[in-house]
């Protein structure tokens, strides 16, 4: 197979480590009356337009303190007496000068001394810089001379993204692979501590505590605590919280307690349970949006927390407090149910909550990715369901809707759709098409994405119907037709290209055409010279079913101009590297059949006894807050959401490089950063057009790429594969 190397360059935003904490929180619901727990307030953040916020932390009198800079300085934000405080910290200038270093964190210490943590934008060398408390104006800062900063290794620096000075002036630095505690005055390294892998540049390992504390993460789940005047070990701390999508710790009293997207929970030295205090679906900490910066304790068991949102550059920041006087337990309980996890109903979930606050939604899904999925899984759903229980709401993605709407477990929500779309303007054409009968729609889908394919104009055509890729296969009988393609991208696309002609309208399936499809699959396998059943193509653990048709974003078509591409675009990202091919090649997208992604579609279980709240749900999703969302799990069908893209490509700025060895193995450079505005406005009219979902029950998809690995692995041939495949997908149907 020829080779595919890229280098993906994207800009980070970092921050400085979290520093301070205080009084305990209190107990969640412990009052006799069943009242009391606890609540979320937005706050106003200081920030100017281009300040990136750098620390949140605590002040020597216990504020809340928050550092930011721009592109010339940093800036001091402490909060008193219900108001920010600004001071520009106009020595940092020097240290910015002509843009030659970017600010990573910054530090300040009891009696006001101030550390700030630069990182040179060329060699990438991390250097601290120290100005003393009381300094007079102009008085710039002491560079602190750190030998393990500045020794360079076969991996470059040390990629330093976190910083903070104990009281008993030791210097706590942490990068990727571990934290390093270095004398203050000697500079000497103390203490060499490895930490989980990560490849996070923003994620601290450390956190202070109160009493020189401080909480280390040496492995996933567990935190090591050292006396930072010591530095020896005083106990650990265990957590079953998920820290995937960031985290951050802080101390109150005899208690430790953590943020994550579980929520905020409390847990104590030597005691292995914890104790969930805060549940994450009630909070922004449980918003896709959302990465935790730093988390601090106020008066009286509250909590401040601050929030970024890459996506969007934005930050926002949450106070959490104790309501005594609000039930402790919301009066309603709203269930969803998927398959698999979904950004934008998660987001939506976190934001009905905060709407509604006596309102409990409980988002559940079966904890696999799509492959995962088996027959069982959906026979136990299916039961549930038909027994009248299961969830209020049902996210759809791999289900076979067909079989509930005649079951009569989803209910009839075209009323509800008239008056979504009587609201505002949507793609109605995907609205309307994606799980309807007889005239009456049973699901709406929140988000789509949109095959496409580009290539070879005759490739491209041959395409077009199963007939004619026959023909084109017996006329081209050495054609790789994809270019360099996978095994399992060649399997699932010609499935899903012709999965009309296979599976009838009455489920059956057909076999003399199925055999000819996995002959096909074959015959193009074989002529790429590809033995990999894993393919390169990406699939999704956060979607019911991933795309068949992405295959590496088409890049196989840079390095062979004989061969068609597809891909499947759900986000301004995924149009970088597929649209600066075509740009390259001077190609043009194509829509395949007319044909769109339905991604989290949702309806409503007839059996539910909470329709109003559920239809009340579901009208959320489609509002403008959950469709503008900055998510990247496919596009809205809200058109003016839709139409906000094109604004949003004209304003970013990451991209990636792309190296291409073609056939000849010359090598072939692309230069992919955001689309064009044109190039986004011309994807958009080509949404308008689209009519026809793509329908993949998960079940049926699984059976099919069981039973056709056997076949391209030779060890069944393509009758006795499509045999098979045809009598377990007739026994799942009928069931």
């Amino acid at each position: 197979m020829k080779r595919i190397t890229a280098m993906i360059m994207t800009a980070v935003l970092t921050v400085g480590a979290l520093t301070g904490c205080s009084p305990g929180a209190k107990d969640a619901g412990s009052a006799a009356s069943g009242k009391g727990r606890y609540v979320e307030k937005d706050m106003e953040l200081p920030l100017g337009e281009d300040e990136i916020a750098v620390n949140f932390t605590r002040s020597g009198e216990g504020n809340p303190l928050l550092f930011s800079s721009d592109a010339e300085q940093v800036f001091r934000y402490e909060y008193k007496e219900d108001s920010w405080e600004k001071a520009e910290l106009s020595w940092t200038k020097e240290l910015m000068a002509d843009g030659a270093a970017s600010i990573v964190g910054v530090e300040e210490t009891g009696d006001g001394t101030q550390y700030v943590l630069t990182m040179d934008n060329e060699t990438l060398m991390s250097t601290l810089t120290r100005r003393e408390a009381g300094a007079a104006e102009g008085t710039p800062g002491e560079q602190v001379d750190i030998p393990y900063m500045q020794e360079e290794t076969e991996f470059g620096y040390p990629y330093v993204n976190g910083m903070f000075v104990d009281e008993a002036g030791h210097i706590w630095l942490g990068d990727i692979l571990q934290v390093t505690v270095v004398d203050g005055e000697t500079r000497e390294t103390l203490l060499e501590l490895p930490a989980p892998q990560s490849f996070s540049t923003t994620q601290k390992l450390f956190f202070s505590g109160e009493n020189g504390q401080v909480a280390v993460c040496n492995e996933e789940g567990k935190y090591t605590i050292y006396d930072a005047g010591t530095l020896e070990e005083t106990g650990t701390l265990s957590t079953d919280s998920s820290t995937d999508d960031g985290y951050a710790l802080c101390q109150s009293g005899d208690n430790w307690y953590q943020i994550s997207i579980d929520g905020i929970s409390r847990m104590r030295l030597g005691n292995d349970i914890e104790e969930i205090i805060m549940d994450g679906n009630s909070g922004a900490m449980g918003s896709p949006l959302n990465s935790v910066m730093g988390m601090i304790p106020g008066g009286d068991g509250e909590f401040y927390a601050l929030y970024t949102q890459a996506d969007s550059y934005t930050y926002s920041l949450e106070h959490y407090g104790y309501d005594e006087n609000i039930a402790a337990v919301p009066e309603h309980t709203l269930t969803v149910f998927g398959l698999t996890k979904s950004d934008t109903i998660q987001q939506a979930v976190t934001q009905f909550q905060k709407a509604n606050p006596d309102v409990k939604v409980e988002f559940h899904t079966l904890g696999k990715s799509a492959e995962e999925v088996t027959s069982d899984d959906i026979r136990t759903l299916n039961t549930e369901l038909l027994s009248g229980n299961g969830a209020d709401v049902l996210v759809l993605d791999g289900m076979s809707s067909d079989s509930y709407i005649e079951k009569g477990i989803l209910e009839d929500i075209t009323g509800l759709s008239e008056d979504i779309l009587g609201a505002d303007d949507y793609m109605e054409s995907v609205m309307k098409n994606t799980v309807q009968k007889d005239g009456k729609i049973y699901g709406l889908p929140v988000k789509f994405s949109v095959p496409i394919t580009f290539g070879n104009e005759a490739a491209v055509s041959a395409l077009g119907s199963f007939d004619s890729l026959i023909a084109y296969l017996e006329a081209n009988p050495e054609t790789d037709i994809f270019g360099d393609a996978g095994s399992t991208y060649i399997r699932d696309v010609l499935f899903m290209l012709y999965q009309d002609e296979i599976i009838g309208e009455d489920g059956k399936v057909d076999q003399d055409a199925l055999s000819k499809l996995l002959e096909a699959a074959g015959r193009i396998v074989e002529n790429v010279g590809s033995d990999e059943i894993g393919g390169i193509y990406y699939s999704g653990e956060d979607i019911a079913v991933s795309s068949p048709f992405d295959n590496d974003s088409g890049l196989g078509v840079a390095g062979n101009p004989e061969a068609a591409a597809t891909a499947d675009i759900g986000n301004l990202w995924g149009m970088m590297l597929p649209y600066a091919v075509m740009r390259q090649a001077g190609l043009t997208p194509q829509s395949v059949q007319k044909m769109y992604h339905p991604l989290g579609t949702v309806g409503i279980n007839s059996g539910s006894e909470q329709k109003e709240l559920a239809e009340e749900f579901v009208r959320f999703l489609f509002g403008t807050e959950v469709q503008s969302a900055s998510l990247n799990d496919g596009f809205p069908v809200l058109i003016s959401a839709l139409d906000a893209k094109v604004e949003q490509a004209a304003n970013a700025e990451a991209g990636m490089a792309v190296a291409v060895e073609g056939e000849d193995g010359a090598s072939l450079e692309l230069d992919a950063g955001y689309p064009e505005e044109a190039e986004v406005q011309g994807f958009i009219e080509v949404c308008h057009t689209l009519d026809k979902p793509m329908e993949q029950n998960r079940v049926v998809w699984n059976i099919y790429q069981e039973e056709a690995d056997k076949y391209l692995e030779r060890s069944v041939d393509a009758d006795e594969a499509a045999g098979n495949i045809a009598q377990k997908v007739d026994t799942y149907l009928s069931e």
